[in-house]
């Protein structure tokens, strides 16, 4: 008689087999519909891919004209001093009266000062396309008035800040052989598009002496002016260097025909 777990265990193993092998033709179409979905999804993100960079060099050529950022547009510089300028500039120098003299306004006039801190030429420092100058020589002292410009305002910005660096670079000068000491204090100013203040500081033996010189530079767009007044007052008198930012205030108005939205004048 046969067993019935003998059956029972027939029928387990079949059950296996069943289980784990499959039909060859089955096991083909299953891998064939496999490889066609992945086919599917690699052409599918080939596609998307062409199609963003495709997207991308169409905006980047302006023939969408969507979201086509268009560089600013960089400002044509004034290169040469307008023939009426001079006259502008001659104003801000006082009159000398009788016992004093004016040399300008003209491209050839220089100052009476000497820009070297610490023996470093400061200004200017080249790239001068055009210049032009007034000077008046008074009987307490000496104002100097002078409008540079550079090629653009990036030239004219690097010739500012080579002179607050060399003037804060020298806080003071070595001690002459008769005891004298010059010092300088730097300050930035809120002046057109940027300014330098420069204070000389005058000391015999540590104590200031008669004699002040007050020096600013005011930049707009390419154009830097320097004003220059020296005077006998007490070089810790804080009256000249009130008096002259008032005129560089003044000034950097005057400066708009070289700025990067220039005025008419």
């Amino acid at each position: 008689m046969p067993d019935v777990y003998d059956d029972l265990r027939a029928l387990s193993a079949e059950g296996r087999r069943r289980a784990v092998m499959l039909d060859p033709a089955d096991v083909h179409r299953r891998g064939d519909r496999r490889r066609r979905r992945q086919v599917a999804g690699w052409a599918a993100a080939a596609m998307l891919v062409v199609a963003v960079g495709a997207a991308g060099l169409v905006r980047g050529s302006g023939l969408l004209g969507m979201d086509d950022a268009q560089p600013a547009k960089e400002p044509t510089w004034v290169q040469e001093i307008p023939s009426g300028y001079p006259a502008t500039l001659a104003r801000y120098v006082p009159d000398p009266g009788g016992d004093g003299s004016v040399a300008g306004p003209g491209r050839g006039v220089r100052g009476p000062f000497d820009l070297r801190p610490c023996g470093t030429p400061v200004w200017p420092v080249g790239g001068v396309v055009d210049r032009t100058a007034v000077k008046a020589t008074l009987p307490d002292g000496a104002v100097f008035r002078e409008v540079v410009l550079f090629a653009d305002s990036a030239a004219a910005s690097r010739a500012l800040a080579e002179v607050a660096a060399g003037y804060a670079s020298c806080e003071q000068e070595p001690t002459d052989d008769s005891g004298y000491t010059r010092g300088y204090e730097v300050e930035r100013l809120p002046l057109g598009d940027e300014a330098v203040s420069v204070h000389w500081r005058i000391e015999f033996q540590g104590a200031p002496t008669i004699g002040s010189t007050e020096l600013r530079w005011v930049r707009v767009g390419n154009a830097v002016a320097l004003l220059a007044d020296s005077s006998e007052a007490m070089s810790d008198d804080p009256a000249p260097a009130d008096k002259l930012d008032r005129v560089a205030r003044r000034l950097s108005a005057d400066l708009c025909p070289f700025a990067a939205d220039p005025c008419r004048r």
